[in-house]
């Protein structure tokens, strides 16, 4: 996480031209606005540097502390002293776009100009923008991360680093920029700030296909793959070595498009069929697979391939430690495990990690060879749940490579992450959670969890 916090000070101290920082949310802590100064400093330094920030408009405007502090409220001031070099957006999910009431007084609603009085964190509930991008110049960095205190310090996650990839950067600076285009934007005026939608005029289903169809045909334009003859035949310079590694993005926007589900069946279709012995691991802060999935990981398994599953130990749970109803959420999880994989064949390897005084929120998946080199690898911001699937905005990358560097580094990074999580035995839940209230109750919110 360290690293992580380091990478993203560097990176906005470093860029010359843009800095794109999209997340669920950002934090109010010290940490967080030591982020911002550096951006604001870098944009004083620099005048031809622009900044695009989005967040979720729900998350965004949460107000937290005594001081009533929130994303939107931190942004507003940044906003302030650069003007239009800084475009701070929030994206609400459609489906809360329907309890918009343009006829509110300002006092009440949630956040000024939302049009919203669900309040936090229900509104969270029912969907979120939880894409994770962060651009700086043609530098991307991808994680399951957000911008906040504990993922800077004791909340372990994923990172990959794509270095001087202007096609890739353009990609996801450009995907940050329609989905902000198609949310809230933040406006300051003598009140305050104040979130405008900037399509208003619109209906919602009008607006998210218009949406997908933009991201769909961003997509096309970046994916098009060529092949080695193709390649040489279109460069000028016959001694350059065709590519070796190949980038492939999907989105999901639950109701329009399902693209991560789509990729992820694919691959272990591919896999589970080919004749070459391939390990799997998965990762998921929040497991909770949808039966698809489920049965999947199971089939492969069955076939003889091992199958990690890596997955937050109760003590490093995001939830551990909670008070009241969500001290029973890490119950829940462990139920829904015990359904979805006690009975799995024996090469499913059920883990959890742990470290004391930390908590786990990685995700990602990860096909290699036995010998330890890896041929796929998914970068995502899903924890391939229900949640993800049909109730919030995601974004991956699924990285297919013959580099053998870079393929011993990815399955290095699995291994490192399956030994950090003892493998399970036995039952997760007592059967008072398995049959008792949690079991029921974790079957019955498993779209939300």
């Amino acid at each position: 996480p360290s690293d992580f916090y380091d990478k993203l000070i560097n990176g906005v101290k470093s860029a010359r031209e843009r800095v794109v920082l999209c997340a669920l949310y950002l934090g109010t802590g010290d940490l967080e606005r030591k982020l911002l100064q550096e951006l604001d400093d870098a944009l004083t330094r620099r005048p031809e540097l622009k900044a695009n920030l989005l967040f979720d408009a729900a998350r965004g405007t949460r107000q937290v502390g005594a001081s009533g502090a929130s994303t939107a409220a931190l942004l507003a001031e940044l906003q302030r002293r650069h003007g239009d070099r800084v475009t701070a957006s929030f994206f609400l999910m459609p489906q809360l776009r329907g309890s918009r009431l343009s006829f509110l007084p300002r006092s009440w609603e949630k956040a000024p100009g939302m049009g919203l009085v669900l309040p936090s964190p229900v509104d969270e509930v029912v969907g979120v923008m939880h894409v994770k991008a962060m651009v700086f110049d043609d530098t991307t960095l991808l994680t399951g991360a957000n911008l906040s205190h504990e993922y800077f310090t004791t909340r372990q996650d994923r990172y990959v680093l794509f270095r001087e990839n202007a096609g890739f950067a353009d990609y996801y600076s450009a995907l940050v920029d329609h989905i902000g285009e198609h949310g809230d934007v933040l406006e300051i005026d003598d009140d305050g700030w104040r979130l405008k939608p900037l399509r208003s005029g619109e209906s919602t289903h009008a607006s998210m296909q218009c949406l997908v169809d933009r991201l769909r045909a961003l997509q096309t334009k970046a994916c098009q793959a060529i092949t080695p003859n193709e390649s040489r035949s279109h460069n000028p310079n016959p001694n350059l070595q065709p590519p070796d590694t190949w980038l492939v993005p999907a989105v999901t926007l639950p109701g329009y498009a399902q693209q991560n589900e789509a990729a992820l069946a694919a691959l272990l279709d591919h896999f589970t069929s080919g004749e070459e012995e391939v390990e799997l691991t998965l990762a998921s802060a929040y497991l909770n697979p949808l039966e698809d999935l489920s049965r999947r990981l199971c089939a492969f398994a069955d076939g003889g391939s091992r199958v990690r599953i890596v997955t937050a130990d109760r003590r490093s749970h995001g939830f551990s430690g909670a008070r009241g109803p969500k001290a029973m959420i890490p119950g829940f999880y462990d139920a829904i495990a015990d359904a979805a994989f006690g009975a799995s064949p024996s090469a499913l390897e059920l883990r959890h990690w742990y470290r004391e005084g930390w908590t786990f929120h990685g995700k990602g998946l990860w096909f290699a060879r036995a010998a330890g080199m890896s041929l796929a690898s998914v970068v995502t911001s899903s924890n391939f749940g229900h949640r993800s699937s049909v109730r919030d905005m995601e974004a991956q990358t699924v990285l297919f490579s013959h580099d053998a560097g870079l393929q011993r580094r990815l399955a290095d990074e699995a291994a490192l992450l399956s030994d950090e999580a003892p493998a399970v035995r036995g039952p997760l839940s007592d059967s008072n959670e398995s049959y008792g209230l949690a079991g029921v109750l974790a079957r019955l919110l498993r779209s939300i969890l």
